[in-house]
């Protein structure tokens, strides 16, 4: 089956040439943002579009369903996450049993070269892609020979002496570790959320809350508990604290993820918020009352509050 059968375009006229790097861009981390700078500063000296082409889904959800990881960025995420970097275009391929049987060659002749007229491709120093991963750095350089275009390696980009990867953010999220998240992000670990109808009850105690439907039902999050979060609204920032989790105090209350922005009021009934994670606060506890939670959640505000003043 040809490449061309597996295509979605989002991509603006490649017009001359392009500059492309290819992959699953999980997180869009400092690594990835290396990659992605080294593409946009190539096609703007070359007067070339840039381009990214990433999955639709996670390679592995494809492969190997049991092995596949929660993700960092779901596809909404990622698509506005590279267009922040001045990219020109993204290429979305659906990811099928039949694209990952691909051989580095046909991919990289067939798709890249003919379809984008690539110029330059621009890879991570560890990447790898076509069947079984056959498309490494050494199978790359011979191709690009071959077919007369210019193979750029991005070395590793490192925190903590450790080249940063999208497992190492999966491991430190996991654990609740947002230091090192923001640090090999080079921004707070954040989703995409959907602001949908909520039962009132924090309106009713004086802390109004926006009841979240995530972008994607495989996104990883953090521990459950309460949060100093920042959120994005309409272009605008404001400070917020998130509650995630279950909500013990209320009888046949569902777990819910929801936030209250802090100094702000207003109707934003299925609007999107992207919701960054700033500071872990507390645990998720059960309250005697609505008098005694409002005490606390007084309090929280004013860490939350403390959170975005020290940032």
């Amino acid at each position: 089956m040809n490449a061309d059968e597996h295509r979605t375009s989002k991509v603006v006229n490649t017009g001359e040439g392009t500059v492309i790097t290819v992959g699953t861009f999980d997180g869009i981390h400092i690594g990835h943002q290396t990659v992605l700078d080294c593409v946009v500063k190539d096609a703007k000296r070359k007067s070339l579009k840039g381009i990214v082409l990433t999955f639709q889904t996670h390679p592995l959800q494809v492969l190997k369903p049991s092995e596949a990881p929660r993700l960092l960025t779901t596809l909404e995420e990622k698509i506005s996450l590279l267009t922040r970097f001045g990219i020109d275009g993204v290429e979305i391929i659906p990811f099928t049993p039949e694209f990952s049987q691909l051989s580095p060659v046909a991919f990289v002749r067939d798709y890249l070269s003919k379809r984008f007229q690539m110029v330059e491709l621009v890879i991570g120093y560890d990447h790898g892609f076509g069947h079984g991963r056959q498309g490494s750095v050494a199978v790359l350089r011979s191709i690009a020979d071959e077919l007369g275009f210019q193979l750029v390696v991005v070395d590793p980009v490192k925190v903590d002496s450790q080249a940063v990867s999208s497992s190492r953010i999966r491991e430190a999220i996991r654990r609740g570790d947002l230091d090192y998240t923001g640090r090999a992000l080079g921004r707070p670990y954040s989703f995409l959320g959907r602001v949908v109808r909520g039962d009132g009850r924090g309106r009713d105690i004086g802390f109004p809350t926006a009841n979240l439907a995530l972008s994607g039902h495989d996104k990883l999050l953090p521990p459950d508990g309460v949060y100093a979060v920042q959120v994005r609204l309409k272009g605008e920032v404001y400070v917020g604290m998130l509650h995630q989790g279950e909500r013990p105090t209320f009888e046949r209350a569902l777990r819910s993820i929801e936030v209250h922005l802090i100094d702000f009021e207003g109707d934003i009934l299925n609007e999107s918020l992207e919701v960054g994670y700033l500071k872990w606060i507390r645990p998720i506890e059960r309250f005697v009352g609505p008098d005694e939670l409002r005490a606390q959640l007084e309090k929280d505000r004013e860490c939350a509050r403390r959170t975005a003043r020290i940032r």
